[in-house]
């Protein structure tokens, strides 16, 4: 079985949270933690928020950390794909402070064709402008939306085609978020491994681009809520990272918010940030029973710096050490795609 370890690098989607310790800091940690385990990382870099910083004066020194983490990162063969939040389009500072970010950018799907068509060209020139001097080879193949919100999907897909991605990695198999700024729904998405589109990331397609979708299992209902329950009392965020996930200019509270998410209950993603070694094995184990026809199904996991704690790592590394006595394989989404 191959396995794609895949980490969202961002700070907080309002622009709250310091890039060393949400995103440079546990990054250099996951990456330790690979390197023990000759595991490779691909990272979906959100390229907006660091182009934002680089262009301010006072945030800049953040943002060229960041860039040589990654220049470093893929010299040691690790992935580095393209990830959007569109609200930090125009992002700007006054007096070394982030002006508020546009809400109603939140959402890439929104946006009309020529600007989502524009942004994917800025964000992959972008990557291949920074990796390439230290990867000649680098090639930006792989994208995954800003909060999951690739839904309606068709002018997305045309976008990603028009900017030769080859591999959309948004969609969850099962999983839906009913809040009204940032919903996706991924209930009705295949039962594959793997497919391709042309109009909708939920629709097979006889030509297109690659789906491959972040693994997702059913644990049950209570077994989930005591995660949940354990992490909001025994686990806190990485050393300095603090920030909000709320939505500036929407009067949703974080707890609604919550609520509305309980409907994805028992139902869980492959999250090497937030889910328990036990769980983490669980669901790989699952998602391989679910494809017993192909030696080489390929279980996608996502994480995010942000949340990735001192008890993360250390679940984490029981994960890596588990795969590696399955004789499981790591590997990229650049590696995946020359094999397909």
């Amino acid at each position: 079985m191959n396995i794609i370890l895949s980490i969202d690098y961002e700070i907080f989607g309002d622009g709250s949270g310091c890039m060393d310790s949400c995103m440079v800091k546990p990054l250099d940690n996951i990456l330790n933690l690979c390197s023990q385990y000759g595991a490779l990382l691909s990272i979906f870099a959100e390229t907006m928020e660091i182009s934002a910083f680089q262009a301010s004066n006072l945030r800049k020194s953040e943002a060229d950390l960041v860039c040589q983490q990654l220049q470093q990162a893929s010299k040691e063969g690790h992935d580095v794909q393209l990830h959007l939040h569109p609200q930090w389009q125009d992002a700007s500072f006054s007096q070394g402070q982030l002006n508020p970010l546009d809400s109603n950018k939140w959402r890439i799907a929104n946006l009309d064709i020529d600007e989502q068509t524009q942004l994917i060209k800025t964000g992959k020139e972008w990557l291949e402008n920074l990796i390439r001097p230290v990867c000649a080879d680098y090639q930006c193949v792989a994208f995954r939306a800003g909060g999951w919100c690739i839904q309606p999907s068709h002018s997305i897909i045309q976008s990603l085609q028009e900017n030769n991605i080859a591999i959309d990695s948004t969609v969850a198999p099962g999983a839906k978020n009913n809040s009204r700024a940032d919903w996706f729904n991924f209930s009705k998405a295949p039962q594959m491994a793997y497919w391709k589109v042309d109009t909708d990331v939920l629709e097979p397609a006889l030509n297109g681009i690659y789906e491959l979708p972040i693994t997702t299992s059913k644990i049950g209902i209570l077994n989930h809520l005591g995660i949940i329950l354990d992490r909001m009392t025994n686990d806190l965020p990485p050393h300095g990272c603090e920030g909000s996930y709320s939505i500036p200019g929407v009067n949703e509270s974080r707890l609604f918010s919550k609520l509305k998410k309980l409907s994805n209950l028992g139902h869980v993603m492959l999250d090497i940030s937030t889910m328990p070694a036990n769980a983490l094995i669980k669901i790989t184990e699952n998602w391989q029973r679910k494809f017993p026809d192909d030696p080489d199904v390929t279980a996608v996991a996502i994480g995010h710096t942000k949340n990735f704690s001192t008890r993360s790592a250390l679940e984490f590394e029981k994960y890596l050490d588990w795969a590696v006595q399955q004789n499981h394989q790591f590997t990229t989404y650049q590696q995946w795609l020359k094999k397909h």
